[in-house]
C-alpha cells in the first residue's frame, strides 16, 4: 500500500470516529476529568448549560450537578433542544457516550453554536470519582 493512500484511510477512519473536527464543527469531546474541569470553570455561567439526554429513570438515579434532563428517547427530542438557545454552550452526556455520541448529529442540524460531550458518559464520570446528586 502506497504511503499516500495509508494516510488518506489513516485520516477517513478518524474523521468517521469523531476524532478530526472540521472547521465548522462546534463539538469537543472530553473525558470525566476536563468535562469536570470545565463544570469548575462555568460554575456561575449563565451561558453554559449541562444536559443529561438519559431517561428520567436514570437522570433520578444520580445526575451531575446542575444538570438538566431531555430524554433522548423521547419522541421529542430535536423538538425540546429546538427550544433552547442556540448561542449557549452545552456540555451533554448519557451513561456511556453512545447516546450522547448519536445526539450529535442533531445538535449540529440545529446549528449549535459550541456543544462539550462526555465522550464515556455518567459512566466515565464516576469511574473517576467524580459525584452525582439524585
Amino acid at each position: 500500500m502506497k504511503i499516500s493512500s495509508l494516510l488518506l484511510l489513516i485520516i477517513s477512519i478518524f474523521s468517521c470516529k469523531g476524532y478530526a473536527n472540521s472547521s465548522n464543527e462546534s463539538v469537543v469531546h472530553l473525558g470525566a476529568l476536563d468535562a469536570a474541569d470545565l463544570i469548575d470553570k462555568n460554575e456561575n455561567n449563565k451561558s453554559f448549560i449541562i444536559l443529561d439526554i438519559r431517561t428520567p429513570g436514570e437522570y433520578q438515579s444520580g445526575h451531575i450537578e446542575g444538570a438538566v434532563n431531555i430524554n433522548f428517547s423521547s419522541s421529542q427530542f430535536a423538538e425540546n433542544l429546538e427550544v433552547l438557545d442556540k448561542d449557549k454552550s452545552y456540555l451533554i452526556y448519557c451513561r456511556s457516550g453512545n447516546r450522547s455520541y448519536s445526539s450529535l448529529s442533531v445538535f449540529k442540524r440545529l446549528e449549535f453554536k459550541e456543544v462539550f460531550h462526555l465522550k464515556h458518559g455518567i459512566i466515565d464520570w464516576t469511574r473517576n470519582g467524580l459525584p452525582l446528586v439524585e
